[in-house]
C-alpha cells in the first residue's frame, strides 16, 4: 500500500512531503559518521551573511512545533541584533563562563575561548524564555515546566 503525500506551507515556502524508501545501511552508517564527527557549529558560523529578519522568524516558527509536555504553550523569544546589546550580552556570558569554571577548577576549552572571542559577533541572539515558574517546588513541576520549552529550544 503506498502512502499519501502530504503538502503544505512551511514559513511561506510550499512544502511536499513525499513518504520515504527505508534507508540503506550505507546512509544510516554516513548519517552515524556526521553525528559522531561534528563536534561544534559555532566554529563554523559565517560572522558576515546577512540574516534577514524572516530567517528569524521562520526559526521561531519552526521551534514552537516542537512537542510541549503541558497544554498552552506560554514561550517567548527575544531576539537581539543591536550591536551594543549583543556585546553587553557577550561581556556578561564571559563573565559567568569564566567564574564557572573557576568555581569547578577547568580550565577554559578552545571551543568556549572561540566562542568567547567572536560571540557579539553573531547576526543575532535568539533567547528561548518562558513565563511563569513551576507551580511546585518539586522534580516532577521542574520537569513539566522546563520540559514545554526545552523542545522548542532545542529545535530552534
Amino acid at each position: 500500500m503506498a502512502l499519501p503525500r502530504c503538502a503544505g506551507r512551511l514559513g511561506g515556502i510550499v512544502v511536499e512531503v513525499m513518504p520515504l524508501d527505508p534507508l540503506t545501511t550505507a546512509q544510516i552508517d554516513q548519517f552515524d559518521q556526521v553525528l559522531r564527527t561534528t563536534r561544534s557549529v559555532r566554529r563554523h558560523l559565517d560572522f558576515e551573511r546577512p540574516l534577514p529578519p524572516q530567517v528569524l522568524r521562520d526559526c521561531i516558527d519552526v521551534a514552537v512545533q516542537a512537542p510541549t509536555g503541558l497544554a498552552g504553550e506560554n514561550w517567548r523569544f527575544l531576539v537581539v541584533t543591536d550591536p551594543v546589546q549583543k556585546g553587553a550580552v557577550a561581556d556578561l556570558y564571559e563573565d559567568v563562563l569564566v567564574q564557572l569554571l573557576a568555581e569547578r577548577e577547568m580550565p577554559m576549552k578552545a571551543s568556549h575561548k572561540a566562542l568567547v572571542e567572536r560571540l557579539h559577533e553573531i547576526p543575532a541572539m535568539i533567547f528561548v524564555c518562558v513565563d511563569g515558574e513551576p507551580l511546585a517546588d518539586t522534580a516532577a513541576a521542574d520537569i513539566a515546566f522546563y520540559g514545554s520549552i526545552m523542545p522548542a529550544a532545542w529545535s530552534l
